[in-house]
């Protein structure tokens, strides 16, 4: 079938189609914010470590970021509805097998197969509704595929504390089966079969292999940089190998034929700096997210459904300003936009930095609030300036390099900021340890014997969560209590236990502070970066 004619009314089944395709990209986009706030559940079930199950996030990140530009070349060769369909299917399939995982190796596997069906839903979900809907529509077609993507992103975490809070985490992954049916048979009977291209589009496969290996490479040495030492040779081996890597995608994307990079397009000012800022900005929401789970279950005591909550006010503040902010930038240019969402995002990160363990649901909400201002100033701004100021036949590619350099943001921040939490976080626990055994040593109510004892135990267990380094289980109060019960007097004991699982919440509360303070330095630096992209949108515009 050819495509549709750009009529008045566009294609005949366009709502349906809309429809149809806004369910796979729901899918694509909801699996990665659902698995946010699964994270503390993970750790406990499949007995792994934050190192461990960063990489339940990496993976996904990774084999989403290196394939987002080739699926595009891919529908044009083999049909849109054929790569949408395949795609959609095997992220059905994988997200089965993520179910049904029993091990945090297993889920790893499985969600690099999943990710490569999103890579293929999201971007071809957008090339679908733009041949369906009528050329003076597209902007209406796009703000709905974007505010389809914000509900997504919003939605993902309350249903996956509900999903936690009244199943399990194996049911956020169970739960994309039934609806990975019906999208496959709704896109196989109302979507048309489009192909623009049967000889030019091809899958650049070694640039794949290498910006892989290269982003792999330098994950694993940030994520294993603690556990492995940093000075060690292997740690030195993959950051040099990484570069190495790099180096060498960028030497092939310059030679080969039809590339999926194209670095001819960094030389339009508006555009290199819209994808810089994108990288950095990346790196913040990426991990910072994240952390805002950890520390609400972690620190805070709440179970998951109660942090997905918390989360809600910084998407919801986001979904509902970014519409007026899009307007601004019409009216006032990316500059000052994007200026501003750079300073508010130094703003709420260093704010969340402050929070300690006496804090509430409400003080992670405010927060948000200005996190979400932030986005909804900062996103619209880049992209704006950045596809603005291209040549209408590199929009697509352009557009596929914009959201890969977020993509690669997002891997570099949940990767950094995971290790660095896991480095504070073992060492607020040797803190507590140190503040639990001077508070016990003069506790002079109790027997020496007593005394002791409690050292001991807290010994042992500052030990054994070094070993697993499993965030969110140390706690000195509870296995003293449960240690020394009908030994000590009832009253004196749960007085003991209540000021030692106070000063753990205490230090491990601090261990957060560079965690959450780091992102909000690096965001300024994209402020430079800001005035370079124009005054006005197009102003950097290249000619066809």
């Amino acid at each position: 079938m050819t495509a549709p004619s750009q009529t008045t009314t566009g294609h005949p089944r366009k709502w349906w189609i809309l429809i149809a395709v806004s369910l796979g990209m729901i899918l694509g986009l909801l699996d990665i914010s659902v698995v946010n706030i699964a994270i503390p559940a993970l750790i406990r079930d499949l007995h792994t470590t934050v190192g461990g199950v960063s990489w339940v996030l990496n993976a996904y990140n990774i084999a989403q970021a290196v394939l987002l530009l080739s699926f595009g070349r891919l529908a044009d060769r083999y049909g849109q509805r054929l790569m949408f369909v395949a795609s959609l299917a095997l992220f059905t399939l994988a997200s089965l097998a993520c179910g049904l995982a029993g091990s945090i190796e297993q889920l790893v596997a499985f969600r690099i197969i999943q990710a490569i069906g999103a890579a293929g839903m999201v971007p071809i979900s957008l090339i679908i509704l733009l041949g369906a809907f009528p050329s003076y529509q597209h902007g209406l077609a796009t703000g709905l595929w974007a505010s389809i993507g914000t509900v997504a992103a919003i939605a993902g975490p309350p249903v996956g504390g509900l999903l936690i809070e009244y199943a399990s985490w194996h049911w956020i992954f169970f739960m994309n089966v039934p609806v990975g049916i019906a999208a496959v048979v709704m896109a196989l009977l109302l979507v048309p079969e489009i192909r623009r291209d049967t000889k030019s589009a091809s899958l650049d496969l070694p640039g794949i292999a290498l910006s892989t290996a290269a982003l792999f490479c330098l994950t694993l040495a940030i994520v294993q940089g603690n556990t492995w030492r940093w000075g060690s040779p292997v740690i030195v081996s993959l950051l040099v190998a990484a570069v190495v890597l790099v180096g060498l995608f960028l030497l092939w994307e310059h030679r080969f034929r039809s590339p999926m990079f194209e670095l001819s397009l960094f030389k339009i000012r508006a555009f290199s700096s819209s994808n810089a800022m994108g990288v950095i900005g990346g790196v913040g929401m990426g991990g910072v997210t994240l952390l805002m789970v950890l520390f609400m279950v972690n620190v805070l005591g709440y179970n998951e459904l109660w942090a997905a909550i918390g989360m809600i006010p910084a998407a919801f503040t986001s979904m509902v300003l970014t519409p007026f902010s899009g307007r601004l930038v019409d009216r006032l240019g990316p500059r000052q936009l994007a200026a501003a969402g750079t300073v508010l995002f130094a703003v709420a990160f260093a704010l969340f930095s402050q929070m300690r363990a006496d804090s509430t649901i409400w003080d992670i909400a405010w927060r948000g609030v200005i996190m979400g201002t932030a986005m909804s100033l900062h996103m619209p701004a880049l992209t704006a300036a950045g596809m603005t100021s291209l040549p209408s036949r590199s929009s697509g590619v352009g557009s596929g390099m914009i959201s890969m350099g977020r993509q690669v943001g997002a891997v570099i921040g949940v990767a950094l900021l995971l290790s660095i939490y896991g480095q504070t976080a073992w060492q607020g626990a040797e803190n507590a340890a140190e503040r639990a055994t001077a508070y016990v040593t003069a506790q002079e109510r109790l027997e020496p014997s007593i005394r002791e004892e409690i050292v001991a135990i807290v010994t042992e267990t500052t030990r054994e969560h070094a070993a697993t380094a499993a965030a969110g289980s140390f706690d000195l109060g509870p296995p003293v209590a449960a240690a020394l019960g009908g030994r000590v007097d009832s009253g004196t004991l749960a007085a003991i236990s209540a000021d030692l699982t106070a000063l753990t919440d205490d230090e491990q509360s601090k261990a957060f502070l560079w965690p959450f303070l780091i992102p909000g330095i690096v965001a300024l630096l994209g402020l430079p970066l800001a005035f370079l992209l124009g005054r006005r949108l197009g102003e950097h515009r290249v000619a066809e």
